[in-house]
């Protein structure tokens, strides 16, 4: 299957000729690509200590509501100015995205809120997890599928985003008062509204959708493998959706 190649080399045409001419990726491609990572953090006098630091608690809440100040201690202690700075340097060299809070009665992103991270590229993740010394059998597949999604719907529906990824405008995530979540919320300026959630796993239950239907009434889930619509809810498979967007 194409996407799971794709989980493991992610877009660039390095890492993807050497997955396909050898069934694994070679160390002098992941070593490359860390270089690269590293010369974009020093050239703007950033710390190489401070950015490994970040980025284990970035893959440590993956996809996970977190507030700058909390994902400043699980970085080292550092200052919420200093994580903010870093991130958002990372996010304009194309290494990370983060989405913020959608608020329902307002139509519009909440900065105020938690933000959930990710890396844009699947690559990324597995060079990140070398540097931070991950081991293999902790990567977190669904994690990164869940990253796919959420950089896809920002190639497809982002303005603007040659400039870097510190500003996104249309795809946020929604969390309720009572903790129900939904990994991505896109919105336009037309206050058109489709939550999207990915469940990357083998059944998908009515429960799965419940605060799709209360909360929004319509709403994409992305599965593993299962295709069904439920009313005015469309569960498609990951590898479909993906296509479909582009």
């Amino acid at each position: 299957m194409y996407l799971d190649k794709y989980l493991v080399c992610g877009g660039f045409l390095e890492s993807i000729n050497s997955l396909f001419g050898s069934s694994n990726i070679n160390e002098e491609t992941f070593e490359r690509y860390t270089s690269v990572i590293f010369s974009d953090i020093e050239k703007v006098k950033k710390s190489r200590v401070i950015a490994k630091n970040i980025f284990s608690a970035i893959v440590d809440s993956l996809g996970s509501t977190i507030s700058w100040n909390r994902l400043a201690k699980k970085s080292g202690s550092i200052s919420t100015n200093t994580l903010i700075d870093y991130v958002n340097t990372l996010s304009d060299s194309f290494t990370l995205y983060y989405v913020e809070h959608f608020n329902m009665n307002k139509q519009s992103g909440n900065p105020a809120k938690e933000k959930k991270l990710y890396f844009f590229d699947p690559f990324y993740y597995h060079i990140i997890s070398r540097i931070i010394n991950l081991p293999y059998i902790k990567i977190n597949k669904p994690s990164i599928v869940e990253s796919i999604v959420g950089a896809h719907l920002i190639r497809n529906f982002e303005k603007g985003i040659y400039q870097g990824f510190s500003n996104i405008e249309k795809v946020f995530y929604w969390k309720s008062s009572k903790g129900k979540e939904i990994d991505f919320v896109l919105h336009n300026s037309d206050n058109n509204t489709m939550p999207v959630e990915v469940k990357y796993q083998n059944i998908i239950n009515p429960i799965d959708f419940v605060a799709i239907k209360n909360s929004f009434k319509k709403g994409i889930i992305v599965s593993k493998n299962t295709f069904l619509v439920e009313k005015d809810v469309v569960i498609l498979p990951s590898s479909s959706f993906l296509y479909l967007l582009n």
